[in-house]
């Protein structure tokens, strides 16, 4: 027995001695790094990689960083996520909504090697020049006097045209695509095509939840722009900000514990650790038994009832569209991730005969790789095509009451 206590005492000492080798190390580690960091980064915190830069990248990211130091930024206080940061340089920001300024237009540059992942500025003319010489994958979103994203088709409408309204986030502003390419310009191309006078106004603004999207509705009046058709692209993030959390498949990014936390954002081992065991392992919850999703799916249904009264009230038809997941193409037999989102939202439209379309069995008979960006959540291109088809189909060519 004395002799198995003293083995036990020399295993707990030796784990002591490993654990404070490892922290001493670990910690100067981290102050290398941010040695070398503070040299290399620019203060505006934008990532720039360890590369030789010409003269015209350096004046690229120069013009850059100056951009992105936004003297008036806020977080949308009325958020129930409060995960929106803006800056009242570029939006127009209410206490009900927020938009773009006019005529305002932003570049996203992604995949680049001297930027990081991803990064989106308001594209000044001079930023605006030195694009053909910077390499990396380049969208460009335009903006109307209406703070409407552009859809970049020479339609002439007539007076009598028929107005479709499309409401959203990122996926119906499209984020990572040009104008052309988002799905309400797909969809509008698709209806003159077929003789279908038919204007597509895309106001779709990242971050909007149905609260923002009800609001920017009635606000149209005042600018005599009442829809015909009004098409609400819902997706889960409207309901909080995990949208792994609400279809029931969470996959953590950073600990939640205040330890682990610490240990994250200070220990360079720590964090790699720590983020290399979350890259593989995902914590299924019950977005049931969670109270701010739950709290979430109320706020969302509340502003879904009152953007209905709405339509009713002025003659509107309206859809609700559920963009799916990503990730819920891991799975495409398992139901549970689609009963605690796709399905949540279709039983509200039919208690509330709101008209519903799921394009979840369209997109599977595509294939994921052929709807979503490889190195982003978002749609691409050909999923913005393919999407606007599903739309279209269902809105012009079926009967009303189709859904999938």
């Amino acid at each position: 027995m004395n002799q198995n206590k003293i083995s036990k005492k020399k295993i707990i000492f030796f784990n002591i001695v490993i654990f404070v080798i490892a922290f001493f190390f670990m910690e100067s580690s981290l102050r290398l790094v941010n040695l070398i960091k503070e040299k290399k980064h620019h203060k505006h915190k934008i990532f720039i990689s360890a590369v030789s830069m010409n003269k015209v990248e350096k004046k690229f990211i120069g013009l850059i960083n100056a951009k992105l130091s936004l003297s008036n930024e806020i977080t949308t206080t009325w958020d129930h996520d409060d995960t929106v940061r803006l800056s009242t340089d570029n939006y127009f920001v209410s206490n009900k909504y927020y938009k773009p300024k006019p005529n305002l237009s932003f570049l996203t540059i992604a995949n680049s090697p001297i930027i990081g992942n991803r990064y989106g500025v308001v594209l000044t003319e001079e930023i605006r020049n030195l694009l053909p010489n910077i390499k990396g994958e380049m969208s460009i979103r335009n903006f109307d006097e209406n703070s409407f994203r552009k859809t970049g088709n020479d339609f002439r409408h007539d007076v009598k045209r028929m107005n479709v309204l499309f409401l959203g986030d990122s996926f119906t502003e499209g984020v990572n695509v040009n104008d052309v390419d988002t799905f309400p310009s797909c969809f509008e191309r698709l209806a003159n095509r077929d003789g279908i006078d038919s204007a597509a106004l895309n106001a779709g603004i990242c971050g909007y939840s149905v609260k923002e999207e009800y609001y920017r509705t009635v606000e149209l009046e005042g600018i005599n722009t009442i829809p015909n058709i009004i098409v609400l692209n819902f997706f889960a993030n409207d309901v909080y900000s995990n949208h792994h959390k609400v279809i029931g498949y969470y996959k953590p990014t950073e600990p939640i514990n205040k330890i682990m936390k610490w240990l994250d954002g200070n220990i360079l081992v720590a964090h790699a650790v720590i983020r290399g065991y979350y890259s593989l392992f995902c914590r299924p919850v019950d977005p049931g038994k969670t109270k701010v999703i739950e709290q979430g799916w109320n706020e969302a249904f509340t502003y879904l009832r009152k953007l209905d009264s709405y339509c009713r009230d002025h003659k509107i038809r309206l859809f609700v569209a559920v963009i799916p997941t990503k990730e819920q193409f891991n799975y495409p037999k398992e139901n549970y991730y689609r009963k605690n989102y796709q399905e949540k939202l279709r039983a509200f439209c039919i208690s509330n005969k709101i008209e519903f379309l799921d394009p979840f069995n369209i997109f599977l008979q595509k294939g994921i790789d052929n709807i979503y960006l490889a190195w982003d959540p978002h749609f691409s291109p050909d999923g913005h095509k393919t999407y606007a088809e599903f739309l279209y189909r269902y809105i012009f060519k079926k009967s009303s009451n189709s859904s999938e």
